[in-house]
Parts: structure tokens; sequence; C-alpha cells
């Protein structure tokens, strides 16, 4: 929608067509189907006038993770075998006919059926390995997939020749600043001042 209103907005007056290329068995796919539930629920919540819940539609820690291992089983089994490029228009087909089952599944449910709809894809064959389901054991463990990042060490500070440098320093005593005279007031001749008064003056600044 918002690549055909921008072709729109600069002057574009044909019918605009817009391909979104998607890679399969990726987190691509959860990503384009959690969009279209969101808008499929906006669209029949604003219908009846009501506002939408942000935090009913936000996605959770374990919604997350599964679209992020969606597709992992087919790249852990998948082998170095040749790979023919496919037909562009059969790739726009088989885009078309997974678009109209997606758009028909999300028509067939309801606003409580989309509020409860999960991205989560089958991922037990992720947990098995050589016979042995690990997914019990990463429970009991509650590790998760959770990677504790490193901590942050602060460097010590080795330059020893700056601490030395300020502390062998041998200041010298300072000189007693001598007294300054304090400030002479302006006198003018015309101003006609007693002549004791500049005597006075004069004795003052011989003082200092």
């Amino acid at each position: 929608l918002q690549a055909m209103d921008r072709a729109h907005r600069i002057g574009q007056q044909k019918q605009v067509r817009v391909f979104r290329f998607i890679t399969e068995n990726t987190v691509e796919e959860k990503i384009v189907e959690r969009a279209e539930v969101k808008l499929r629920l906006d669209k029949l919540v604003i219908q009846q006038g009501r506002l939408v819940d942000a935090k009913q539609t936000a996605l959770n820690k374990d919604e997350m993770l599964n679209m992020i291992r969606h597709g992992a089983n087919e790249v852990f089994a998948s082998k170095d075998s040749a790979i023919t490029d496919e037909d562009i228009d059969t790739i726009l087909q088989k885009g078309e006919a997974k678009t109209e089952e997606m758009k028909q599944k999300l028509e067939s449910l309801g606003e409580s059926s989309l509020r409860n709809f999960t991205v989560d894809a089958p991922t037990d064959s992720v947990y098995q390995f050589e016979g042995e389901d690990y997914r019990e054991k990463q429970k009991i463990l509650g590790i998760g997939n959770w990677i504790e990042p490193p901590k942050r060490e602060r460097k010590a500070n080795y330059a020893v020749d700056a601490y030395f440098r300020e502390a062998l320093r041998v200041s010298e005593p300072k000189a007693p600043k001598a007294p300054r005279p304090p400030k002479q007031p302006i006198v003018q001749d015309f101003q006609f001042f007693p002549p004791r008064l500049f005597e006075l003056l004069d004795q003052e600044i011989y003082y200092f």
C-alpha cells in the first residue's frame, strides 16, 4: 500500500502493480503473515468503530523465536544438490496462489480467532537429534535461547609517569604579594580642591 501511495503521489495515473519478493521457508513469510493478520484485525475493528489495542497485537518472546526458527529444519536438511531456476511466471503463480490461500484463511476467521492467531510453526524437528528430544532438557535447564553478553571490564591505567610527576613535584613557597595602593580619586584643577588634599594624596602614593 505504501509503494502504491508513493507511485500515485508523484503523478502516476496508470495502474500500479507491486511485487513483494519473499524467500520461502524464512522469517519473511511469518512477517508477512503477521502483517496480514494485523490488517485484517484492524479492518474488523474499524468497521465496528472501536480502537485496536496495541498490547493484544504485540508479539511476545516465544512468537518471535518461532518466527526466526521457521524453516530451520529445511536449512539443516538441505544438501549440495543441483538447484534449477524456475520460470518467473511459475514463481508468480505460486505466490498468487499462496497469497489467495492466506487471504481466504484470514477472511474465514473472526475477531476473537484473529486475536489468538499465532505464527507458530512446527519446530519439533529442530530439537530432534540422533533420536533424542532436547526440548525437555531445555525446559529443565531453563536457559532458553538467551546468550548472556560479556560483561564490560574497566581497563586499568598503568601510566605511572604522569602519577609520579605529580607526586614528586616540589612546590616552591609563594612570595607574599606586594600591597597595592588604594584607588586615587580623580582630582581636576578646575574643581578648586584645597592644596592640603593634593599633599595627602601624594603622601599616600609615596607610602606604597
